[in-house]
């Protein structure tokens, strides 16, 4: 159990007893670990996907991109635009929007 509904079942957003499952795991799947209804905390659900990804020593997000020819037409792009695409997107997760503070300002 992780995010909202862990803080509804036991208050934190990362029980130890989710650390311990994911470290004996082979691979973790998440989906949306939040929502509205936890938006006035000050540490939202959020806070428990941070913590998961620091206590497994996980830094970087593996996206890959690659076409699939039974789908090009179904894309917006141009075929011949996708033919062949094989890229692999490293987004690093230790730094900036993850680890700022939300703030509304107006102007």
């Amino acid at each position: 159990m992780i995010g909202g509904a862990a803080l509804d079942a036991t208050g934190e957003s990362l029980p130890s007893s989710t650390i311990g499952l994911c470290k004996k795991a082979d691979a973790i799947l998440l989906g949306a670990v939040g929502g509205s209804k936890w938006d006035h905390l000050p540490a939202g659900p959020e806070t428990g996907l941070l913590g998961l990804r620091k206590a497994l020593g996980l830094y970087a997000n593996l996206r890959p991109v690659k076409t699939l020819p039974e789908l090009v037409n179904a894309s917006p792009l141009k075929a011949d635009r996708l033919d062949g695409v094989d890229i692999m997107v490293i987004r690093e997760l230790t730094g900036g929007i993850y680890f700022g503070k939300r703030k509304l300002s107006s102007t």
